[in-house]
C-alpha cells in the first residue's frame, strides 16, 4: 500500500467516525430528563353541588409552576399535574356577550362564585394528586 492511499484511507474514516459522532449526539439531544412528571387528571369544579358552567381553574404545587384548565359547561376540565398537594384558585366569571367583546369590562362581571376563590392565598381549596390516579377531581367549593 502506498502512503497515499493509506491516508486517503485514515480521511475517509475519520469522516465516517465524526458522522457517527453527529449521529449518536442528535439521538442523545432527547435524552435524560425533560422535567418532573406530570399525571393526566380530570375532574369537576362545582359551586354548593352545581356544576360550574364556565371559569378556569388553576393548581399550584407546592413546588413548581401553576397548571391551568378551562371548565367546560358541565363544569369539567383536564389537565396535566405533578403529583402533590396543589393549592387551588377558579375563577368563573358570567360574561355578558358586550364583555366578551370589550375585556375592558371584565372587572364589573359578577362571578358564579366568592371572590375569595379567586386567589391561592385564599380559597382555602387544596386537592392531592396521588401518582397514576384514575378517578376524577372534585373540587365543591361552599
Amino acid at each position: 500500500m502506498n502512503v497515499r492511499h493509506l491516508s486517503l484511507l485514515e480521511g475517509r474514516r475519520a469522516a465516517q467516525f465524526h458522522l457517527l459522532l453527529v449521529a449518536l449526539a442528535a439521538l442523545c439531544a432527547g435524552c435524560g430528563p425533560s422535567g418532573p412528571t406530570t399525571y393526566p387528571v380530570t375532574g369537576t369544579v362545582s359551586y354548593r353541588g352545581t356544576p360550574l358552567p364556565t371559569g378556569v381553574i388553576m393548581l399550584r404545587p407546592a413546588q413548581g409552576p401553576a397548571a391551568s384548565a378551562d371548565i367546560g359547561p358541565d363544569g369539567k376540565f383536564e389537565v396535566e399535574l405533578v403529583a402533590g398537594e396543589h393549592a387551588v384558585q377558579v375563577v368563573a366569571l358570567r360574561l355578558s356577550e358586550a364583555a366578551k367583546k370589550d375585556f375592558s369590562q371584565l372587572a364589573n362581571a359578577p362571578s358564579y362564585i366568592p371572590k375569595k376563590y379567586n386567589s391561592f392565598e385564599t380559597s382555602g381549596v387544596t386537592v392531592t394528586i396521588e401518582p397514576n390516579r384514575t378517578d376524577p377531581v372534585t373540587v365543591d367549593l361552599q
